[in-house]
């Protein structure tokens, strides 16, 4: 959609100069384009590094990144019954489990896990978390990325001691409806709370 509408300007305006375009939640991306026919003008796109576009999608839950990414050959197959056919996991046709996550989470090496690390949401600090474990401890401990759509709430990531990934954790809530669904969060916030995992 974005390719047609920006063709459709170059074509309607006769621009002259580089166009330069962006969105409100992606500030670092632009599209330049120098004059020539709109059909045949050579469009480079120019963005932020794989790790900030990964950082920016993980932090403020974006869609749109995510879709983007997911375009980028991910293969959905799995033996297990597991399906994955959106990046942002809004389709009703996703199947995935808890347990299938918390494996994927402990099957990263350390140093991914490091890595991983510094792309997520941290409790009570940053993103999508920045104001859930406030004035806990868990504030500044849990590292992970939130999901949520009506009557959905998930969580994935790990919960961490002294800045070290030690305890994979992930829960999905389905629920009736919305209100339901984040009054479940809540409890399920409160639980990890009470595993003093952390000191």
């Amino acid at each position: 959609q974005l390719a047609a509408e920006l063709r459709a300007l170059i074509r309607d305006r006769r621009l002259s100069n580089p166009v330069v375009l962006g969105t409100n939640t992606a500030r670092e991306w632009v599209w330049l384009g120098e004059e020539a026919p709109y059909w045949s003008r050579n469009l480079t796109f120019v963005g932020p590094s794989d790790k900030k576009l990964i950082a920016q999608m993980l932090q403020k839950s974006d869609n749109l990144i995510a879709e983007f990414l997911f375009s980028f050959g991910y293969t959905n197959s799995h033996d297990d019954g597991q399906k994955i056919v959106d990046g942002s996991g809004l389709s009703k046709e996703n199947r995935l489990n808890p347990r299938s996550v918390v494996e994927l989470l402990d099957d990263l090496s350390e140093k991914e896990r490091y890595a991983l690390l510094e792309l997520l949401p941290v409790a009570g600090q940053t993103g999508t978390l920045s104001r859930r474990f406030k004035n806990t401890k868990l504030e500044g401990n849990i590292y992970a990325k939130t999901g949520s759509m009506s009557g959905v709430r998930c969580l994935a990531g790990y919960i961490a001691d002294g800045g070290k990934p030690t305890h994979a954790f992930c829960y999905m809530i389905n629920a009736g409806n919305n209100a339901d669904a984040i009054e479940l969060q809540k409890r399920m916030d409160k639980y990890l709370e009470s595993l003093d995992l952390v000191p």
